[in-house]
């Protein structure tokens, strides 16, 4: 799992990045900003990778999680949105 927060950069390079890597971008919306959601299967169909950027304007937050050597515990996209609208929610504290 981690977490980044990139100041003064655009979200889009991190998004083209997504898909130029096979995880291809989906557009999300988190606490009213704009942003997107990439994510990687296994040979199972399971979900092992996701990644969340959220847009502040100028900013952006980026969480990615993954499973890298084990059978996932939890939805890693569930995991990386609950991360994304804790962190949304804080910052706006």
């Amino acid at each position: 799992m981690s977490f980044s927060w990139y100041r003064g950069s655009p979200i889009g390079r991190e998004r083209a990045g997504s898909d130029l890597i096979g995880r291809p971008a989906a557009d999300v919306e988190v606490g009213g900003h704009p942003g997107f959601m990439g994510s990687a299967q296994n040979e199972l169909g399971q979900t092992v990778l996701c990644e969340i950027g959220v847009d502040f304007g100028g900013d952006f937050i980026h969480w990615s999680v993954t499973y890298a050597n084990f059978t996932p515990t939890a939805d890693s996209c569930a995991v990386a949105r609950d991360l994304a609208e804790l962190s949304v929610e804080r910052a706006q504290s």
